[in-house]
């Protein structure tokens, strides 16, 4: 018998409560207890950078989509496919580098991923015809 069945089978209703104290607490008093500083603050801004990178990456270039339209010649389909190019390749690997920031941790998946996305978008202005542009902007997705 438990030490819970023990105290309720004598009628002793107030030790049973004493031993599964029920606490209720807000999201406020949970966030005064733990606190708000300078971190939060760096934290919450490194992620604004850092959406602010993808969502420039994946729709930014549907700007520039009207230059390269007269240099590599694209079709409709050749623009449809290089502006989803980006998206896809965010939807492919979102899955994998979701589980390696949770095995090897956040920051060690990052950093690397934003670097090369940098690279990809960079190599990705250079390119030369529709298939390079395209592998490159979904390498840059990824």
């Amino acid at each position: 018998m438990t030490d819970k069945n023990k105290y309720m089978n004598n009628g002793d209703a107030e030790s049973a409560e004493k031993l599964n104290p029920v606490s209720e607490h807000s999201f406020e008093d949970a966030f005064e207890q733990t606190g708000h500083g300078k971190l939060n603050h760096l934290v919450l801004f490194t992620s604004g950078l850092i959406m602010l990178n993808v969502s420039m990456e994946s729709v930014g270039m549907s700007y520039a989509i009207t230059a390269a339209e007269c240099e590599l010649k694209l079709t409709s389909k050749d623009k449809g496919l290089v502006n989803a190019a980006a998206f896809i390749g965010i939807i492919s690997t979102s899955f994998l580098w979701g589980y390696l920031g949770d095995r090897i941790g956040r920051r060690a998946v990052m950093l690397p991923a934003i670097l090369l996305s940098a690279v990809f978008s960079i190599i990705s202005s250079f390119s030369t015809n529709v298939w390079m542009l395209l592998v490159f902007r979904f390498l840059t997705g990824c």
